[in-house]
């Protein structure tokens, strides 16, 4: 099979119906075989070098393919590209094939060989070619999937044949390969797999004359071996001018949010090459249809997908003609064309697995003389929507939690400072549900910070902020301690938010550092390595740095840096998530990016939103998200996710946008705020002096402006340049220069300072200004301010 997989350029029609033409010249295609760089070469390629992007002779710009390798401790991996050009990998990193491609080939890496005791899987495998370097290929690897290992893998893949007369067909599990001849019933793979383990059964060659399907190749071992794969022969004429395609009805079915891009259906030329192959298709649940390089030898006929987040669920039919002639004209179409493929694209509805939902997973309370903070109530919900019931038990006789409730009832904690001492405490509620399928407890970090001493009205140290306004965030408030973070430099410092003192200083030397972002029950710091573009992990409880998460998948363009993606933390179905804006994906289009905030894995993407230099929050319990472009003029949107996931832990969202804001012209977003239930958002633009207020209602994003949030500033665009939500609904915005008001959730002012005489954080900088987690004190760089101070 020939390693050219050339991605279909858009050529003709879009109708009403959907319909979309594909058209090949097959000299044009043999041109880019041999002699316009696209082609695989035989060179195999390095698994730790870099080759730089762009190369190729002549005029012809061509990259390379390649990605990371994890978990590997044995020799023996060979990886293979499109099924003809192999790399042998002996250690974990980075790796590139040799091979280069033109921009537009397609691109599918899989494991030839596995290592010695162990198992390799590939993730994000496939694509296309764009304009750069392919490197987001991750290969991880794990010990004892391999036939004999130990442990759980205790299961057998087996399956049927039928029709088969010819020699050499080869099937693959991603482990053993089996030669199958002629007249052979049915076959098994002495590998041996464990519950839960995704396995994905391939043809890998073509038995001579024939064409073979492959049917219930994929699937997810569940408590018994798997038997029900087949693998159904026909045979090709090879005295007929035409083409043959292994499968011509095919159902392909994912859970919604799965990822799934693109099906490859095996085909064959006979007789004479034609001049020109077509694609016509109905544009259901199919996004394209291409091919990989036309020969007598088998190729490919690639079915690129839609990606299931955005279709509900059902059946979408599709149909494909594939038509063959011996000239570009197509005035002369070989006997036996059109050849009709008939897909069935199931989507399955999403099925999360079942957990408790739990609003906040760290509260902090106080007693100061800055004001009292003692109680917390919120909703506890069995995300399955089974009539279940939980129960809570405090850790510490300071703090009662009610006992027990049904889905959908408040959890409420109190905090009683009797006989404490000065200083912070700390507790936990353990939250348990009587539904089954809800494994474990879930766990509610709680901090009490009691003090009589006057609140301060400065740090010592203030807190950093953007070193331009483009920046990610550098600056975040603990949900459990009465601290934020801010980062400079090398430095993390711990700013005590009652009495401005630096709580501990950590120097990442030599490292320098940018965003932070912190987990929601207070655990972890997340910090952008900008030396080593990854994200440092600190543990917040015993101050030390953990090993750091490598998130391959974010790439970047033109001013969209790694110091410019913003990292927010959210949890969604007790799966703690990093949401990462202004990265891309392939080096094709922006996307906001998800990834286990644990393991770093990718899982989901929010493709449907693009942004330069965007702004990203994220509201608590079932999360959403409020997305905004900044750093540019004319019709600006706001645009709300909400997240949901599926069985397999995808992350993913459709959202729902704004009408534009550009009448007459709208300039860049200075500052976005959510609030924590993700009903409503507070945005500031440049060419406005007034907050808008978004409010979010039966699927619909209206704005008004925010009564009384106009400033009268020297400097008209700083007024106000700081929007900040807080707990209970509270709103805080600020100038930017001396003024800072205060509003509660219904939008009415409660309180404000017209003349601090002194400037915010950076007097202009965006995100200047925070709420300390009991929402008793709002702090700025230049100001610790109490909001609700006892009288």
């Amino acid at each position: 099979m020939l390693s050219l997989k050339q991605k279909i350029s858009k050529k003709l029609i879009a109708n009403k119906r959907g319909e979309g033409m594909r058209q090949w010249p097959v000299a044009a295609l043999l041109c880019l075989i041999a002699a316009c760089g696209g082609g695989g070469d035989s060179g195999g390629g390095s698994s730790s070098g870099s080759g730089s992007s762009g190369e190729g002779s002549g005029n012809t710009v061509t990259y390379r393919v390649g990605g990371a390798v994890t978990g590997l401790n044995t020799n023996g991996l060979v990886l293979q590209n499109n099924n003809t050009v192999d790399l042998n990998v002996v250690a974990n990193g980075a790796f590139q094939f040799n091979s280069r491609y033109v921009a537009g080939s397609a691109y599918r890496v899989s494991v030839k060989k596995q290592p010695e005791n162990q198992h390799c899987e590939v993730t994000s495998e496939a694509g296309v070619v764009g304009t750069q370097d392919i490197d987001t290929v991750q290969v991880s690897c794990a010990d004892d999937l391999s036939p004999g290992g130990g442990g759980d893998a205790k299961y057998a893949l087996s399956g049927t044949i039928e029709n088969l007369n010819g020699q050499g067909l080869q099937l693959w599990d991603g482990v053993q390969i089996l030669e199958l001849g002629a007249g052979m019933p049915g076959f098994t793979f002495s590998t041996r797999l464990p519950i839960g383990y995704k396995y994905v059964v391939e043809i890998r060659q073509q038995p001579t004359g024939q064409l073979c399907q492959l049917i219930n190749g994929v699937g997810v071992i569940r408590s018994s071996d798997v038997s029900d794969i087949s693998v159904i022969c026909s045979n090709v004429s090879s005295g007929i001018d035409g083409i043959w395609v292994a499968e011509q009805d095919i159902t392909l079915e994912v859970e919604r949010g799965e990822t799934f891009y693109n099906y490859a259906v095996t085909a064959a030329l006979t007789g004479a090459m034609p001049g020109r192959i077509d694609f016509d298709f109905t544009k259901n649940g199919l996004a394209q249809v291409g091919a990989s390089s036309l020969s007598s030898k088998p190729f490919e006929i690639n079915l690129y997908l839609t990606h299931s987040a955005y279709l509900q669920p059902g059946t979408y039919k599709d149909s494909i003609s594939v038509k063959v002639c011996y000239d570009w004209a197509c005035t002369r179409e070989m006997p036996n064309s059109p050849k009709i493929i008939n897909v069935n694209y199931v989507v399955k509805p999403n099925k999360p697995k079942a957990s408790l939902i739990i609003p906040y997973r760290g509260i902090a309370f106080s007693s100061t003389p800055s004001g009292e903070f003692l109680t917390r109530r919120m909703q506890i919900s069995d995300s399955s929507g089974v009539v279940s019931t939980w129960s809570a038990v405090s850790n510490a006789p300071w703090l009662t939690a009610s006992a027990s409730g049904k889905s959908g009832d408040a959890l409420e904690m109190r905090a009683d400072r009797t006989g404490l001492a000065e200083g912070f405490h700390e507790a936990e509620v353990v939250v348990s549900s009587s539904n089954p399928s809800i494994e474990g407890t879930q766990s509610i970090k709680v901090g009490f910070y009691i003090s009589r001493q006057p609140s301060a009205t400065a740090f010592i140290t203030k807190p950093s902020v953007p070193s331009e306004r483009y920046d990610a965030v550098r600056w975040v408030v603990d949900p459990v301690r009465p601290l934020s973070y801010s980062s400079n430099g090398s430095i993390i410092t711990a700013h005590h938010s009652y009495t401005g003192r630096n709580e501990f200083v950590y120097d990442f030397a030599p490292a320098q550092l940018g965003g932070v972002a912190i987990s929601d029950d207070g655990a972890k710091l997340y910090i952008e390595d900008l030396t080593n573009t990854k994200l440092k992990v600190f543990d917040l409880r015993r101050r030390t740095e953990l090993a750091s998460l490598d998130m391959v998948q974010l790439k970047f363009r033109n001013d969209n840096s790694f110091s410019r993606t913003i990292f927010k933390f959210a949890r969604l179905h007790s799966q703690p998530l990093l949401v990462a804006a202004n990265g891309s994906l392939n080096g094709f289009d922006d996307y906001t990016l998800i990834f286990n905030a644990d393991t770093g894995r990718f899982v989901g993407r929010i493709s449907s939103w693009t942004s330069w230099m965007g702004m990203l929050e994220v509201s608590k319990g079932s999360p959403t998200l409020f997305l905004s472009d900044r750093g540019k003029s004319g019709p600006l949107k706001v645009t709300r996710f909400n997240l949901q996931t599926n069985s397999l832990e995808n992350v993913f969202s459709v959202g729902v946008e704004s009408p534009s804001l550009g009448a007459p012209r709208v300039d860049s977003l200075i500052d976005l705020a959510i609030n924590d239930d993700g009903t409503a958002a507070f945005s500031r633009h440049g060419s406005e002096s007034f907050v808008r207020t978004w409010q979010w209602s039966t699927g619909d994003l209206s704005n008004t402006p925010l009564p009384n949030s106009s400033f009268n500033s020297p400097v008209d665009w700083l007024a106000p340049a700081n929007v900040e939500a807080g707990p209970d609904g509270i709103l805080v915005i600020g100038d930017g220069y001396r003024g800072v008001r205060v509003f509660d959730g219904n939008n009415q002012l409660l309180a404000e300072w017209l003349d601090l005489g002194i400037n915010s954080v950076g007097s202009a900088a965006r995100d200047g200004m925070r709420i300390t987690s009991d929402g008793r004190r709002v702090l700025g760089g230049g100001y610790m301010l109490d909001l609700f101070p006892k009288n």
